[in-house]
């Protein structure tokens, strides 16, 4: 971790130093006591200003915490561990920012000497991707905001920030899932189903449409039935960017962006996604024509943080491929493949489900995003 202190002159400052000059030449024309006394007093200010809090500035240690992957329209708030290394002098006004993060930047009002404080960064991020974080910056004008003293740290870090996503109603993900090989059966594992999974003792009655009667009457122990967890069908998501940008931009409507079409592609299968896993369905990923891990279809929580990270490093800018002619999926996916121009019917299969990303202000219930 390095560091380094330099010194950037205010516009407040400026016009203090060119007042002084006017003093100076004051002085040097006719001199008078009051004058002289002015002139030692702002050249005093502008000694402190920049040796002393210098130092103070110099005393500070900063370090950055882990951060965690962000999300494109919500606020992601970096945490910052400040330290006055110092046994004698506080330190006020400090602004803490990032190289990287543009003009957001949060806020030390004082910290004492051997002491430790806490500040933390709100940015909102625009667009997905990966984030570099270079250098870690600390500024202040204290005490007279005449001169701007930086110290500079270099701590790299990545920030992951995952595509925007949009909430999908319950009822329109199911029709697309009703279109595919529907209906649910039995899983292997209990749950709160209606098949019959197995029977087991219990120390206390639950329901008396429970209590398997024939092996109760047997023992002196009650029984009752364990019912099966229901099997929810599959969502196999197919993402088609093998068309590059340039060629989008002939097939697309007039005074539509290309490149926020395929991003308006990659919105709508984290959207599906996240929703079809929020309601209890195993969700798998391909992309075609981009370099992209392919995704097996599972469900819970990080299953879609792993999705959400893949569909967050698509490169639009690199090379493509020519898509893949999937075969169909499983006998219990619905295969929904999701272009950013025209339709290619080729890609996903016979039964497959082609959706446009022109479709996703449709398809969502409003803009916002999925809890």
């Amino acid at each position: 971790m390095r560091r380094r202190l330099s010194y950037r002159p205010a516009l407040g400052g400026l016009v203090f130093v060119i007042g002084v000059l006017v003093l100076v030449m004051a002085v040097v024309w006719r001199p008078s006591n009051l004058l002289i006394w002015a002139v030692g007093t702002a050249v005093g200010m502008i000694v402190v200003s920049g040796l002393a809090s210098g130092a103070m500035m110099m005393a500070l240690r900063v370090r950055r915490l882990v951060p965690r992957d962000a999300r494109v329209g919500q606020p992601l708030v970096l945490q910052y561990e400040v330290r006055n290394a110092s046994w004698m002098w506080p330190a006020f006004a400090v602004s803490i920012r990032e190289s990287a993060l543009g003009p957001s930047q949060g806020w030390l009002v004082s910290v004492g000497p051997g002491e430790r404080s806490m500040v933390e960064l709100a940015w909102w991020p625009e667009r997905r991707g990966e984030v570099q974080l270079v250098d870690v910056i600390a500024q202040s004008s204290f005490p007279f905001g005449l001169v701007g003293k930086r110290v500079t740290w270099r701590q790299r870090a990545t920030i992951t920030v995952l595509p925007r996503v949009v909430r999908v109603p319950a009822p329109r993900l199911r029709a697309l899932l009703d279109r595919g090989p529907a209906g649910q059966r039995a899983a292997s594992r209990p749950g709160h189903g209606e098949e019959f999974f197995g029977v087991r003792d219990a120390p206390e009655l639950t329901s008396l449409r429970d209590v398997a009667w024939r092996r109760s009457a047997s023992r002196e122990q009650l029984a009752v039935i364990e019912r099966a967890s229901p099997s929810y069908p599959r969502l196999r998501l197919v993402l088609n960017l093998s068309e590059p940008t340039a060629s989008l931009a002939g097939r697309v409507p007039s005074g539509v962006d290309a490149r926020q079409r395929e991003e308006d592609a990659i919105t709508m299968a984290a959207s599906l996604a996240s929703s079809a896993i929020s309601l209890g369905h195993e969700v798998s990923l391909r992309v075609h024509g981009l370099p992209c891990v392919a995704m097996p279809a599972a469900g819970g929580v990080r299953h879609l943080d792993r999705l959400l990270v893949q569909l967050a490093k698509l490169d639009l800018d690199a090379p493509r491929t020519t898509a893949m002619v999937s075969g169909p999926g499983d006998e219990r996916s619905a295969t929904v493949v999701i272009h950013p121009g025209r339709i290619d019917p080729s890609v996903g299969g016979a039964a497959a489900i082609h959706q446009s990303a022109a479709q996703l202000q449709s398809l969502a219930a409003r803009q916002g995003s999925a809890p």
